[in-house]
């Protein structure tokens, strides 16, 4: 006999894909309802952590590997390619970002130079960590692409989270600095939308059922390199 409460976990267990359900929709009702007293699951309702565990699996199934539906298969390449490929091209910003204006400064004036470091040192203690901390977190976009390669997924996510943290800085912060009424260019909202698409991509797409990182048509190293040259040379221009 199906309690209500039974009947709430099968609400909540339709988050996952129909194929998933099929095969494990019984089963896991059964292990929900196994410790609860049947004289009050109709006042019970399924916990928050279990809906979120649930949430987290439909994410993991409909990006699926191998062994998945084609569709969902398809669906789950289609986003760790994004993710490993959005990630090398925000890598390759960072380098070139700061490799270029590092070789400006070696050749520059004192002049330059000074005017350059009043970045860092013109306004004040915190404004100079803000600057400071602007300038050297993208550089972790360089390394969650290595440890994505390396397979070290838990760390790569935590390093696209620290990379993508300036961008909001540039879409929040700045313009509330600024004054009011000051809205983030095009440019800014479409560079923090990639940025945190990309920290969404990595987390989802590389769950602990996927295959390793992989570029189907290129070695990681010499795609890098050439994202950077080819950043540099626009940059440049």
């Amino acid at each position: 006999m199906t309690t209500l409460l039974g009947q709430r976990y099968r609400t909540v267990l339709r988050l996952l894909p129909t194929y998933y359900r099929a095969e494990r929709e019984e089963e896991m009702v059964e292990t929900y309802l196994d410790d609860m007293d049947e004289t009050g699951q109709d006042l019970a309702r399924p916990a928050w952590g279990e809906v979120a565990s649930i949430a987290a699996l439909s994410v993991r199934t409909r990006l699926g590997s191998a062994g998945a539906p084609p569709r969902y298969a398809a669906l789950g390449s289609a986003v760790r390619l994004f993710a490993l490929l959005s990630v090398a091209l925000l890598a390759a910003d960072a380098l070139t970002g700061r490799a270029l204006p590092a070789a400006w400064l070696s050749g520059a004036g004192p002049k330059d130079r000074a005017d350059f470091m009043k970045t860092f040192t013109g306004h004040g203690v915190l404004m100079g960590v803000a600057q400071t901390l602007l300038w050297v977190l993208p550089l972790a976009w360089p390394v969650a692409y290595a440890a994505l390669l390396r397979d070290r997924r838990r760390a790569a996510f935590t390093l696209a989270l620290l990379g993508a943290a300036p961008s909001l800085w540039y879409l929040v912060g700045r313009p509330l600095d600024r004054g009011p009424g000051v809205a983030p260019s095009a440019l800014t909202v479409v560079t923090a939308a990639t940025a945190w698409l990309t920290v969404a991509a990595v987390r989802c797409g590389y769950h602990s059922d996927a295959p390793p990182a992989r570029l189907p048509f290129a070695p990681a190293g010499p795609t890098l390199l050439g994202a950077c040259v080819l950043m540099g040379g626009s940059m440049v221009v």
